[in-house]
């Protein structure tokens, strides 16, 4: 699920890998700007989403105008220590935040059409 700029807002600073230094608290706690945070891997029930975490890691080396050494270092030993927390779980107990999306029904019925067996033309 893309996550949009109005959900990120609503989201709190701990669903951040890295909240940038500066900016203030506003009445809920959270930064202000919102630009100084970076990362999101919760969603608003606190569930990781291991989608994001893996984005997350990948964008991490991108991010070198906007994040000190040190916050990168952060931001991936967290991003690291979410995924093996992940991985360690039972399937089950797993949010569904971070379980795969289903194929869409146009990409399952491509699946049938192709599993098929070709249907053999007579010859007149």
């Amino acid at each position: 699920m893309k996550w949009t700029r109005a959900y990120k807002d609503r989201l709190p600073d701990s669903a951040f890998l890295v909240v940038s230094p500066g900016g203030h608290k506003d009445r809920s706690g959270r930064t202000v700007p919102r630009t100084l945070r970076h990362l999101p891997v919760r969603d608003l029930r606190g569930n990781v989403s291991v989608t994001h975490v893996r984005n997350a890691l990948a964008r991490i080396a991108q991010m070198k105008t906007r994040l000190t050494e040190a916050q990168r270092r952060t931001a991936h030993a967290k991003a690291e220590k979410l995924l093996e927390k992940f991985d360690s779980l039972p399937e089950q107990r797993a949010s569904k935040s971070a379980q795969p999306k289903r194929a869409s029904l146009k990409s399952a019925k491509l699946r049938a059409s192709v599993q098929k067996p070709a249907k053999k033309r007579r010859r007149k």
